[in-house]
């Protein structure tokens, strides 16, 4: 049986990059889990102007995290990968 861990963080935490190198590695050990999840939720829309980058920029960050990850000592975080959910409230058609 393996352990999967999952956390989630708002894309516009302060603390973004520490919840995946010291968080989400930290609970993996606890647990002795097997592999992680990194799920970064990206809300902005007009009513809410979080996080100041936009979803590409986010997406940016997200593969070079991803790949400092893969390219890792630490063999618990080679274990995890990283999702964004673009949650974002998206204008109709019939409102653009």
């Amino acid at each position: 049986m393996l352990k999967f861990i999952v956390e989630f963080k708002n894309a516009h935490s302060k603390d973004l990059k520490k919840g995946l190198q010291r968080q989400l590695p930290s609970y993996m050990e606890n647990q002795q889990s097997n592999f992680g999840a990194y799920c970064i939720l990206y809300y902005r829309c007009d009513w809410f102007d979080n996080p100041k980058k936009n979803i590409e920029e986010i997406n940016d960050n997200v593969l070079m995290w991803q790949m400092e990850i893969e390219n890792s000592k630490y063999s618990s975080q080679s274990k995890v990968r990283l999702f964004t959910f673009d949650l974002s409230h998206k204008k109709s058609a019939s409102k653009r």
